[in-house]
């Protein structure tokens, strides 16, 4: 994914939820905060 079209999908997201989101892959979160992030992710799926 792009620049451009990942900064579509965050806004869009934004919009649709009414809140600010942040966007990351599993890999890039740094693995001494991973368990303060992860107590408070929110997976958003489409079905």
């Amino acid at each position: 994914m792009g620049l451009i079209a990942y900064t579509r999908l965050a806004r869009e997201l934004e919009e649709a939820l009414g809140r600010s989101v942040d966007l990351v892959t599993p890999s890039s979160i740094n693995a001494h905060l991973r368990p303060h992030i992860e107590r408070d992710l929110t997976p958003v799926y489409e079905k």
